[in-house]
């Protein structure tokens, strides 16, 4: 299988620009998420046209709300197998609908289907609706899910109760079933240190990051084994590079891949084709021993090649890593971007063709480790 890594804009190496140029907003609309709370089609239905037996996803259901027209508190529901349950034993239910917001609502008739976009921006299992006794027929890869180690899941905590609790990973996930509106869990094992465990009700793709010695998993994960060995760019993409003379791009390609196991299905769907860097930003150099404040207007600053200098910050609440990365893509002149959780960076380049990877780590005066990512422009586009 060929992986299709994150790419660094490369000044000098026209070919290759030329690809990018030219899909730069294709693959920024093909990888914009969908609108978690948009529908694109509603269609009239009545309760015997729906599937006595498996589960419909990504569709909702309109009609006769039992307790009119109030969701079933979160306290109690807040799982698509619960909301199908709490119909199974309600004698009056008929059928059930769980949307976007992680609500239940119960019903004693139909009287239309609303189906959702294809994706899921809350990256839980929701947006489903089903017949009182069908049930969940999707695989098991769907329904419990690997575990996934060396990724941590961003914000959406609810509970710190576990955070220096010493638990296992079998712990973490124990006390995430046990706890109200817990869907996901992050445990974090750093050698020498307290063990970690974070509750969560969220865990879209969007917010998750490449980091050792995590380990993140929905509520009814699997741990399907960690992975043995990193994992290594694909011999056709090295050799297409490699006789087209792009050692650049050899080397960034190279370094997108973690130096721990990452399994590649997560390597490739969590950080969309590459793993954003944690705790580091796009390289950056003054030669004349200045600083970006009070810069002289008649004394242009001297910058070190391939230094990145901001164009536009973004100020923001919980700005995941691929949402900064599509500001950046839909700039004209941005080559890099950062983020943190309150700023959205992006950046060009100072003679692009300086130092492999333009990256430095933040200082410990900067941010606390975690708390930034980075990543390249675009994926990389290998011609055939």
């Amino acid at each position: 299988m060929i992986h299709r890594p994150l790419l660094l804009h490369v000044n000098g190496l026209w070919l290759l620009l030329l690809v990018l140029l030219s899909s730069r907003s294709a693959c920024a609309q093909q990888q914009q998420p969908d609108d978690i709370d948009g529908f694109v089609s509603q269609q009239a239905a009545s309760l015997d046209q729906l599937d006595p037996g498996c589960w419909t996803w990504k569709s909702t259901l309109m009609g006769t709300y039992l307790e009119g027209s109030d969701p079933i508190s979160k306290r109690y529901v807040w799982l698509t197998d619960g909301c199908a349950k709490a119909c199974q034993e309600n004698q009056d239910c008929k059928a059930w609908s769980f949307d976007w917001k992680g609500e239940c609502f119960l019903l004693s008739n139909v009287t239309a289907v609303r189906r959702a976009g294809d994706s899921d921006g809350r990256g839980f299992a929701a947006i489903a609706m089903g017949k009182k006794g069908s049930s969940d027929c999707r695989s098991l890869d769907e329904r419990h899910p690997c575990i996934q180690h060396n990724v941590k899941i961003l914000w959406s905590d609810i509970s710190y109760k576990y955070a220096d609790a010493n638990l296992t990973v079998d712990e973490c996930q124990q006390a995430c079933i046990d706890m109200i509106e817990c869907r996901f869990f992050t445990h974090i094992a750093l050698p020498g240190q307290t063990r970690q465990c974070f509750m969560k009700n969220a865990g879209v793709d969007d917010n998750k990051v490449c980091s050792e010695h995590a380990t993140s998993g929905f509520v009814y994960a699997r741990d399907c084994g960690a992975p043995s060995e990193p994992l290594e760019p694909a011999d056709g993409d090295v050799q297409r590079l490699t006789s087209q003379g792009l050692s650049l791009s050899l080397e960034l390609l190279q370094s997108s891949y973690p130096p721990y196991p990452v399994a590649e299905e997560a390597y490739e769907k969590v950080n969309v084709c590459g793993c954003y860097k944690e705790a580091t930003k796009p390289y950056f150099e003054r030669l004349d021993g200045g600083s970006d404040m009070g810069i002289d207007p008649d004394k242009p600053p001297e910058y070190a090649p391939g230094s990145a200098e901001v164009i536009q910050e973004v100020p923001t609440y919980l700005m995941p890593p691929r949402r900064c990365q599509l500001f950046c893509q839909a700039h004209a002149e941005c080559e890099h971007f950062s983020s943190r959780w309150n700023r959205c960076s992006v950046e060009e380049s100072h003679q692009m063709g300086g130092r492999p990877g333009f990256t430095r780590p933040f200082g410990a005066e900067a941010l606390p480790a975690g708390q930034t990512q980075r990543g390249p422009l675009m994926r990389l586009c290998i011609l055939p």
